[in-house]
């Protein structure tokens, strides 16, 4: 496939954020034209001129149009442009895939944050790296005032993420659900993975860019790499498989995928996720100031947020719209997600 200057999308992002790299690895697997901007201090302007809230990523069409948030930017530009699909055909499957994506983004983000930043190597790894994207190239060049400054730079930027932990609840009291939820994942993927390339057969679906972009931030970081290398070693040959995806065959059935799947629904989104989205919804409309969930007889407790509530609505509203077939309804049933859904 041949492609013009025209054609060219530009994604402004940063190795150690999720969301980007999952949005790269989308247009990657779809054969979309597209430039890898890191997000640095030398394209702050062009950056500005287009992102609409200071995040990453951010996607400018080749007619100059801004994207942002990884999801609704993801189910646009796959229903415009031809290519590898991610959503199955099968509507069953395309809704669990999307649950899947909702479980990762809105909760695998707590152990990629709880690592990152409560342990000491991941803290030094991640801050150093990411102080080196707004720092000016000719001040890295100078002896001693370069290496003052990203020392100086990455003790701010550490501080600051620390002082975040209570927008995800990474808390030290929060630890055991946290690592506990991270190693059932593991566990849990590196079966599925030992017969399919995928999370539903031999092509990506929407939940393996969810599930990827954070499990493949958490590889980058030093403590979950070890664990992963240790405990999983189908899914880090997912991780690299995940960095370029491409299309080797069809998605399979949910009856072949079910006996190995339906641990990460049951132990997983409606163990964990489900009950936290749903009480972080109930405690924004009732104005509280911090909610908990138990969860193998631990507790976990942050304060309400209200981007996950309008997030999970939106799921939900997604899942009370659908045509529900029988074979939907029993399996989602019989995974206890159908309660946490209605």
């Amino acid at each position: 496939m041949e492609f013009s200057v025209v054609d060219l999308y530009k994604i402004f992002g940063v190795e150690l954020s999720p969301y980007s790299v999952k949005v790269r690895s989308y247009f990657r697997y779809k054969g979309i034209h597209h430039k890898w901007i890191v997000r640095s201090f030398e394209n702050q302007k062009e950056y500005n001129l287009y992102a609409k809230i200071p995040i990453v990523p951010l996607v400018v069409t080749p007619d100059n149009k801004s994207l942002q948030d990884s999801t609704p930017l993801m189910e646009k530009l796959e229903s415009e442009i031809e290519g590898p699909s991610m959503i199955p055909e099968d509507r069953d499957l395309a809704f669990i895939s999307r649950l899947i994506e909702e479980y990762a983004d809105e909760w695998v983000n707590k152990p990629l944050f709880h690592y990152r930043w409560n342990y000491k190597k991941d803290e030094k790894s991640a801050s150093k790296e990411i102080a080196t994207y707004f720092m000016p190239q000719f001040i890295k060049k100078i002896p001693f005032v370069g290496w003052l400054l990203l020392n100086l730079l990455s003790l701010f930027i550490a501080n600051r993420q620390k002082s975040r932990r209570h927008w995800l609840g990474t808390f030290h009291k929060n630890k055991k659900v946290v690592e506990g939820s991270f190693e059932t994942l593991l566990g849990i993927l590196d079966k599925h993975f030992r017969e399919r390339p995928y999370l539903f057969g031999e092509k990506p679906c929407q939940g393996d860019f969810g599930l990827w972009g954070q499990l493949y931030n958490l590889y980058l970081d030093p403590t979950p790499k070890t664990l992963i290398q240790k405990k999983a070693p189908n899914v880090e040959k997912w991780i690299h498989r995940m960095l370029s995806p491409k299309e080797e065959g069809p998605y399979e059935s949910l009856n072949t995928l079910e006996s190995t799947l339906s641990p990460l629904l049951e132990k997983e989104v409606a163990g964990v996720f489900l009950p936290w989205a749903q009480e972080n919804h109930r405690a924004l409309k009732e104005k509280e100031k911090s909610f908990k969930i138990k969860v193998n007889g631990n507790y976990f407790e942050q304060r309400p947020i209200k981007y996950q509530s309008k997030s999970f609505q939106i799921l939900k509203d997604i899942f009370k719209e659908m045509e529900k077939s029988s074979n939907l309804e029993s399996y989602l049933k019989k995974t206890k997600c159908w309660e946490l859904l209605n």
